[in-house]
């Protein structure tokens, strides 16, 4: 999926002029999800897979089937923005997991997460892990959240995966038996077309006492 979040200091909203259909006017141009949008004097929306993007001088200018659009975010930023939607990070990325990560999968059922974890180098193990994946998809099994909490070092991250569009294991209820097993929520990402992806840590005050 394009478009992601922006490392500091390049900024995933701005307000600057865009020029589309004839029209032109200052607003903010943001990019949310795979949609690069503007609100201002008009509106628009460009899904990010259908757009060609390029650089041109101080715009950023973007073609898609709905027409083309420029926006002056001023020669540095529009470079910046031209790569993240050009290059987004992928979902290993964005949970932290690297060459060298060790990872420990509970109950995924995605066929080829494991091989998509060795091909970045990742380490696929059964104990100690730095990260964890664990698929909850009924709300009677959120009791293995504190289960799993018990074997996560002081810097590790669980990453719980819930059924997208199910409100009986919405983000609020895995968030609350995150809680009850003593971890915080941190950030929540899209996994995949099926399910979303909440990283759970321990708090900092409780890491300092785990050994």
């Amino acid at each position: 999926m394009r478009g992601a979040a922006f490392p500091p200091g390049v900024g995933a909203e701005v307000t600057c002029t865009a020029e589309h259909a004839g029209e032109r006017g200052e607003g903010k141009a943001m990019l949310e999800g795979d949609k690069l949008l503007f609100r201002g004097p008009f509106r628009v929306a460009i899904p990010l897979a259908q757009a060609k993007v390029r650089v041109e001088g101080d715009a950023l200018v973007a073609d898609w089937p709905g027409g083309r659009a420029s926006f002056l975010l001023g020669a540095k930023r529009a470079a910046a923005w031209a790569e993240k939607i050009l290059h987004p990070p992928t979902r290993l990325d964005k949970a932290g997991v690297k060459a060298g990560t060790r990872v420990s999968l509970v109950g995924l059922t995605e066929k080829g997460f494991a091989a998509e974890l060795r091909a970045a180098g990742a380490k696929v193990v059964r104990a100690e892990a730095d990260v964890t994946f664990a698929q909850i998809d009924d709300p009677k099994d959120l009791g293995g959240i504190a289960k799993l909490a018990k074997g996560l070092p002081a810097e590790g991250a669980l990453w719980v995966l819930s059924p997208r569009g199910r409100p009986e294991i919405a983000d609020t209820v895995v968030m609350a038996a995150a809680r009850k097993a003593g971890l915080v929520d941190t950030k929540v990402m899209r996994f995949s077309e099926t399910h979303t992806a909440l990283k759970l840590v321990w708090p900092r005050e409780a890491r300092a006492k785990k050994p």
